[in-house]
C-alpha cells in the first residue's frame, strides 16, 4: 500500500531506502518496531475502509529520520541509545567517538562489510551540529548489518563473536556500547590510559557505573 501524499509502511520506506525486503528481516523489523516505539521516528495511524486495526505509516517528511536511525542501528544494538542520539548532541558526540576508536583505526574489521569512505564521511556528519532529523548520513554499509546478523546478534556482539583482538580502550567501548557496563566497569578501573580520549571515556564508563549501581540501591531501598 502506498499513500498518495508520501505516507508510507515501513516496509515500503526501507525497500525504498535501503532495497531491502523487511518480512524476510526479522532481526531488522524488531529492531525498527523499537525505534518506532521510542519515538525517533514520528508515525501516523489511519483507518482504511474494511479493516478492524490501524494502519501505522511514516510521513515522507521522517524519511530522513528513518534512514538514519536504521544506519546508527546498524553500529548500536540498544534503541534507547539511538533515540537520545537524535535528541542529545553531546551525547551523540561520545558515542561517535567510541565507535570511531572500533571501527576507523581497527583494521581487523575489514570482514563486516563497511565502505571506509562513507564511514568516514559518516562520523564526520555525526560529529557536527546536524540535525539528524533532516539531514541524510552517507550509508558506510555495502550490506545492513541488521540483514546479516539475522538471529537477533547484533554487529557489536558479532565482533566480540569473531574474537577479534582489541585493544583495551576498543573493549571498554565495545562493553559499553551493548550495554554491559560492568564488564566496562572492571576494564575501566584496570586501565591506564595513555591519552586525553581514553581517560575521558574510563571516567565516563566509572561515572556511569556508579549512578547505576547508586539507582538500583535507592530502587531496592523503595521496593523492600
Amino acid at each position: 500500500m502506498s499513500v498518495d501524499n508520501g505516507d508510507r509502511p515501513v516496509a515500503e520506506w526501507v525497500a525504498h531506502l535501503f532495497k531491502v525486503k523487511l518480512s524476510q528481516h526479522k532481526y531488522l523489523k524488531d529492531k525498527l518496531t523499537s525505534l518506532l516505539r521510542n519515538g525517533v521516528v514520528r508515525t501516523k495511524e489511519i483507518q482504511e475502509p474494511g479493516r478492524k486495526t490501524k494502519s501505522i505509516l511514516i510521513p515522507e517528511s521522517q524519511r530522513y529520520a528513518l534512514h538514519n536511525a536504521v544506519l546508527l542501528n546498524g553500529f548500536i544494538d540498544d534503541p534507547a541509545k539511538i533515540s537520545r542520539m537524535f535528541s542529545d548532541i553531546s551525547y551523540r558526540y561520545e558515542v561517535a567517538n567510541l565507535l570511531i576508536t572500533l571501527f576507523v583505526a581497527n583494521n581487523e574489521l575489514t570482514g563486516l562489510k563497511i565502505a571506509r569512505t562513507a564511514l568516514d564521511s559518516f562520523f564526520t556528519m555525526l560529529l557536527s551540529d546536524i540535525d539528524l532529523k533532516t539531514v541524510l548520513l552517507p550509508n558506510p554499509f555495502n550490506v545492513l548489518p541488521q540483514t546479516v546478523f539475522n538471529q537477533g546478534v547484533s554487529m557489536m556482539q558479532s565482533i566480540m563473536l569473531k574474537g577479534v583482538t582489541l585493544g583495551e580502550a576498543d573493549a571498554m567501548a565495545l562493553y559499553y556500547l551493548t550495554g554491559d557496563i560492568e564488564r566496562a566497569h572492571t576494564l575501566a578501573i584496570k586501565f591506564k590510559a595513555k591519552s586525553e580520549g581514553a581517560e575521558l571515556l574510563r571516567q565516563k564508563i566509572i561515572t556511569d557505573y556508579e549512578h547505576a549501581l547508586s539507582f538500583q540501591k535507592n530502587f531496592s531501598f523503595f521496593m523492600n
